[in-house]
């Protein structure tokens, strides 16, 4: 690779990493912030907290990655437009093709990229999230030791504990059971303590009673106990069905699904919709970086000029992703509209790299003028075509 080449794709990695850890952190935490009173509620550590939200970097990163190479490799040629780079280069012979090369490398290196997010780390990563998240929102546990609060972990089930012992224990303890209109249960205990199991929970109560009234027959049945175990199985969340959501599935499980699998029976359109999409994606690798490079690799020598340029490439790209975003979703409604996903992205690279090649014939017609008048090269400038 020439010293060309490796300073371009330098300068590229450089601002293309920069710019995704900063727009995926920004995206990630508006995400965190919708978990974090979850968490909190939960009595949950920070360090679980990113663990869990940390699970959607992968997802986030891969819908980010091309329009933070789009943002890169716009400033990256601003800047060498800024730097008078780009006039040395075009008046020392360095043509668009030569220059593209560093950008194509570090669109296909960022395409790679995304299409392992897409085929592997996302999925894992989601399907990770989806369980924790489970986990979390079901810990009837932790949700019940909270001393001093009245705490209702689903409907019709209320708890109250007065304060929690140094040694663990419960006081005062106070659980009651609505959930049945033709009975309901009260369980009032001056010490509690929570045994966990291998597969749930148990409330061993100590010194209280049970109350069940049955409003059917107007009674009240009052018992005191000594000891009494209360398995909190009953009351636990049921498990999660037994299909995962699209972005949740690996490429095999959306082209290919199981002949039982209800979800994509129940859905089609949502997943042909999340397989053609996860495939088109990477291609805007390609269609981001050439809508900057074919409206900026030319050199300005205004600011107006090079602001008004950025804000026509800016529009263009969104533009692009909008109706990429379009495709996607009619997609769901119309499998006809199949190869849609893939039409757009490569349609801008088609228009792109004839932009570029109507660039590239009119600058090389400028150098043929200037060499037939006598126009001197810059002294050094053959330097950046080594």
């Amino acid at each position: 690779m020439s010293v060309l080449n490796r300073y371009f794709l330098r300068q590229l990695a450089t601002a293309f990493v920069i710019v995704l850890i900063v727009l995926t952190a920004l995206v990630w935490f508006s995400q965190a912030l919708r978990l974090l009173n979850l968490v909190i509620e939960k009595g949950r550590s920070l360090t679980e907290f990113l663990e869990l939200t940390g699970l959607l970097v992968p997802w986030l990163s891969g819908l980010i990655a091309p329009s933070a190479l789009f943002i890169a490799s716009i400033y990256v040629l601003d800047r060498m437009n800024g730097d008078s780079e780009l006039v040395v280069m075009h008046a020392s012979g360095v043509s668009r093709w030569r220059l593209l090369v560093p950008f194509a490398v570090a669109a296909t290196l960022v395409t790679i990229f995304i299409g392992f997010i897409n085929a592997y780390a996302m999925p894992v990563g989601m399907r990770e999230f989806r369980h924790k998240l489970r986990e979390v929102r079901t810990d009837l546990i932790a949700t019940l030791v909270q001393e001093g609060q009245f705490v209702t972990p689903e409907a019709g089930l209320t708890v109250h504990i007065k304060e929690v012992a140094p040694n663990g224990d419960l006081v005062g303890l106070l659980f009651h059971d609505q959930r049945d209109p033709a009975a309901s249960v009260t369980y009032l205990a001056r010490r509690a303590r929570l045994l966990r199991t291998e597969h749930s929970a148990v409330l061993q109560l100590r010194d209280g009673t049970v109350q069940r009234r049955r409003p059917s027959v107007n009674a009240v049945d009052h018992v005191r106990f000594d000891e009494y175990a209360l398995d909190l199985a009953s009351f636990a969340t049921p498990p999660d069905a037994d299909y995962y959501e699209p972005p949740e599935r690996f490429l095999s499980e959306l082209f290919d699904p199981a002949l039982d699998d209800t979800y994509a029976k129940s859905y089609p359109g949502k997943i042909r919709a999340e397989a053609h999409d996860r495939l088109s994606n990477p291609l805007y690798a390609f269609a981001m970086m050439l809508i900057a490079f074919a409206g900026m690799s030319d050199a300005r020598t205004t600011r107006q000029n090079r602001i008004v340029v950025v804000l026509t490439v800016i529009a263009v790209a969104i533009a692009v992703r909008i109706a990429g975003a379009t495709t996607v979703n009619m997609l769901v409604r119309d499998p006809g509209l199949a190869p849609m996903p893939y039409a757009v992205p490569l349609a801008t690279i088609a228009a792109s790299l004839a932009i570029v090649m109507l660039q590239s014939r009119r600058g090389l017609g400028r150098l043929r003028g200037s060499a037939r008048g006598g126009t001197a090269v810059p002294a050094g400038a053959a330097g950046w075509a080594r």
